[in-house]
């Protein structure tokens, strides 16, 4: 029986897999994640095997026949253990694909101190978000073949769909304290010395941010004679107990509250989106949802904003002004439901597994 090996590390490839691993036949496939992404399966109730490195799969991947396999992967800078995937497919004659689902770091991805891998480290092929991306790719990595890079949108867009518009309103409901609060929902980032320690920085100078949004909340609940509740979403890698520490003090006007809930839920429920450069903010605009890039002075625009029309970018001098803006109109658009999940599918040649989107 041909199998399908879905590798998940990050809690965003996470978010992108869930809706093909629903959509393929449940009999061909093996799914194994890494913490903290494997938090995400078990919300879903998917089944899978929790490893922390390559090694720990190999008892399984030695069952698998050869020529009977295709391998789906996220990227990630955890370069050299991701590297051993697409050399176990390639030495075992496996199709293998590897999943971009973020517009930074193109070629990170596929080397280490400052040299590329070799092709039999490598995917056969590499699935990008979008043409932007395709070609800072290509342009990055520069020996790598065109028809090697597939363009398909995240199926994240689709898994947002399943969410129960009431559960929406419950959580808008819970979170709001009357009719007049305004919900900001502030997505964090880990800075890279948090990813390999703990206990270091929680986030780009998170605490100058909010200092920043603080006087941009206040200045927004005055205007609007309303009170401001800023959300505070942690990074799946980041402790939420180390946040309570580093949060301001609550206002008359300005409330902060750290909360866990599901990110997309959390979007729909709220009427700001603010973070640095998540793909989260990408995915609320198509939603309709006023969604903000918050950037050091004088940082250089992000890819995620060049490659959406509706990301709005905010530095700490203009972010007051822009916060006044959104609450005029928020009107959500509504992506066509299993289109993105299909052509993901379609692109990895996998229509004789397709079950139809959950």
């Amino acid at each position: 029986m041909h199998k399908i090996i879905i590798v998940i590390r990050q809690t965003g490839t996470a978010a992108a897999f869930i809706p093909v691993i629903n959509a393929l036949k449940q009999e061909n496939l093996i799914v194994m994640s890494y913490y903290p992404a494997s938090v995400e399966l078990l919300k879903e109730n998917i089944n899978f095997l929790e490893i922390s490195s390559f090694n720990d799969a190999l008892p399984t991947l030695n069952d698998i026949d050869r020529n009977c396999c295709t391998l789906i992967t996220g990227t990630s800078l955890y370069q050299e253990d991701d590297a051993l995937w697409w050399g176990w497919a390639k030495e075992n004659t496996h199709e293998s694909f590897a999943f971009i689902d973020q517009w930074c770091n193109y070629a990170d991805r596929f080397m280490k101190n400052g040299k590329h891998f070799s092709e039999e480290r490598m995917p056969e092929k590499i699935i990008v978000i979008d043409e932007y991306s395709k070609e800072k790719l290509l342009k990055e990595r520069r020996n790598l073949s065109e028809h090697r890079v597939l363009v398909s949108p995240t199926p994240t867009l689709d898994r947002w769909h399943s969410i129960d518009i009431n559960d929406i309103n419950q959580l808008s409901n819970k979170l709001r304290d009357d009719k007049t609060t305004i919900l900001i929902l502030y997505v964090c980032e880990p800075s890279h010395k948090l990813r390999q320690d703990p206990t270091a920085l929680l986030d780009f100078n998170f605490e100058e941010r909010l200092k920043t949004l603080h006087l941009a909340a206040e200045k927004l609940a005055q205007d609007n004679n309303a009170h401001v509740k800023l959300l505070i979403k942690p990074h799946p890698i980041q402790e939420t107990r180390n946040f309570k520490h580093s949060l301001p003090k609550s206002t008359n006007q300005v409330i902060y509250q750290t909360v866990n809930e599901d990110s997309g839920k959390l979007v729909l429920a709220a009427d700001i989106v603010i973070g640095h450069h998540s793909i989260l903010l990408y995915e609320s605009t198509h939603w309709g949802k006023p969604s903000f890039c918050f950037l050091e002075n004088g940082e250089e625009t992000p890819d995620i904003v060049k490659a959406s029309n509706k990301l709005q970018k905010v530095d700490h001098h203009n972010l007051a002004h822009f916060l006044r803006i959104p609450l005029k109109s928020s009107k959500k658009e509504r992506p066509t439901y299993g289109i993105i999940t299909k052509k993901f599918i379609d692109n990895i040649n996998l229509n004789d597994y397709f079950t139809g989107i959950q």
